[in-house]
């Protein structure tokens, strides 16, 4: 198997992946906004009440992070399955992707990779910092707060298993970015293969035509 065949199934392989870990993104902080009664956990505190010896959320974030991490687990998915399909029919049909459409499909791979990164960074951060606030007042750990009864002074909220959503979301964040740095060295290593490949085509070009008696040395 020649380098440009094992680099197209590697990138295959690279965005297969990445449908599967975009699964591990969107869906479950829906699932969690949806416990939370639309609201983004994430950066959001509160306190404690002494006397019902409940937690209270005073103070929401305004859902930007949430909303970002959901736009980045929806683009994975929609970028990644249409990279597999193209680049699975070129593999089918032995052909391989142009110098331009390579240079293209390396620009969004960097910038899906940035946009994963700083996603699972403020997901993580976020998510942190929610868990910090509830220790901090109640003495328990996220775990506890999801599936202790009566432990929010909301009643309408309904939080269990909500540390596990956010455990698979940051799993595929921190995944697909790692995928996704991988597929930025697959599309570079692709690119200085054509591009090499393209000046052994112009010297092979020069010699025919200096054998001809076509080619002119141009002057320096």
């Amino acid at each position: 198997m020649g380098m440009g065949n094992l680099i197209l199934l590697s990138q295959i392989t690279g965005y297969v992946f990445g449908v599967i870990f975009s699964l591990f993104i969107f869906p479950p902080i829906a699932a969690s906004q949806s416990k939370f009664n639309g609201h983004c956990i994430l950066f959001s505190y509160g306190i404690k009440n002494t006397t019902t010896d409940t937690y209270i959320i005073d103070n929401w974030s305004d859902g930007s992070q949430c909303g970002f991490a959901i736009f980045v687990g929806v683009w994975l998915m929609g970028i990644s399955l249409w990279q597999a399909i193209r680049l699975s029919i070129h593999a089918v049909n032995g052909t391989d992707s142009s110098f331009l459409m390579t240079c293209i499909t390396g620009l969004f791979t960097m910038l899906m990779s940035v946009m994963l990164l700083a996603s699972a960074i403020t997901v993580t951060d976020g998510y942190n910092m929610w868990c910090h606030r509830i220790k901090e007042q109640t003495g328990e750990i996220c775990e506890f707060a999801g599936y202790a009864v009566n432990f929010f002074a909301d009643k309408s909220i309904d939080p269990k298993g909500f540390n596990i959503d956010w455990g698979v979301a940051k799993f595929g964040l921190w995944c697909g970015w790692i995928v996704y740095t991988i597929l930025v060295c697959f599309s570079l290593a692709k690119l200085f293969k054509l591009h090499k490949q393209e000046n052994i085509l112009r010297s092979l070009s020069r010699e025919r035509q200096r054998l001809l008696g076509h080619y002119e040395q141009p002057d320096i």
